[in-house]
């Protein structure tokens, strides 16, 4: 019998701080739409857990997403990415093995984040070259597919567990 992972927010008690998945997010034309959801702890815990079981892909710092940590699992039989950034530490390195509810870093303030403190978490179908991430894409939906990249709505995710 096959085992379920049970897919879950990154934080213990969430609230989005703006911009969710369906916001018209930017005044840029090229980029209009917010490929993920911003969130922070409604009870001041920062920790940041992984959202299910899963092996870190990468763990590491660029200018835009800060200190990032991307974990990859397997849903409904599908390779899928889960990404956290804008963190203020990481707790976690490429290769480790890690259980749903496991501490992967803290909420914090890093790379381009402008909103404060939160954390920027997203689905994704794989991995650029670089270990980056876009956060924008133009248009929106359940799944959306921008420069051959396929974002999938964390709140579907979750609430569904499974792909839509």
């Amino acid at each position: 019998v096959p085992v379920t992972t049970k897919f879950r927010y990154p934080l213990n008690n969430i609230y989005v701080c703006g911009n969710d998945w369906m916001t018209k997010y930017s005044k840029r034309p090229s980029r209009p739409y917010h490929a993920g959801i911003d969130v922070k702890s409604s009870s001041g815990d920062k920790t940041v857990y992984a959202t299910a079981d899963g092996t870190v892909a990468a763990s590491g710092w660029n200018s835009a997403n800060g200190n990032f940590v991307i974990l990859q699992h397997v849903l409904n039989g599908k390779t899928i990415y889960s990404f956290y950034c804008h963190m203020s530490k990481r707790s976690v390195s490429k290769g480790n093995s890690v259980k749903g509810g496991t501490p992967i870093g803290i909420i914090g303030n890093t790379g381009s984040a402008s909103a404060g403190e939160h954390l920027h978490f997203a689905f994704v179908d794989r991995l650029m070259a670089s270990g980056g991430y876009w956060g924008y894409v133009t248009s929106t939906g359940k799944a959306v597919t921008y420069q051959g990249y396929t974002f999938y709505s964390p709140a579907f995710v979750i609430d569904n567990q499974r792909l839509p």
